[in-house]
């Protein structure tokens, strides 16, 4: 996980403990370290809305 302060927050890590979720945060300065991470979040991304508006087309 980034070190943005979006990422580091009392609020997020308290919702993370809620709910049994563990953050690996990446090392300050190496930003290659969340490359793959950043890969796979934008291509299942793609592909979930590009499933979707399939499903829309069809559905008209």
């Amino acid at each position: 996980m980034d070190n943005g302060p979006e990422f580091v927050s009392k609020t997020g890590a308290g919702m993370g403990i809620a709910n049994e979720i563990e953050f690996n945060y990446i090392q300050q300065g190496k930003p290659t370290q969340n490359a793959y991470r950043r890969r796979f979040n934008k291509t299942y991304r793609g592909g979930i809305l590009d499933a979707l508006s399939v499903l829309i087309v069809l559905m008209k």
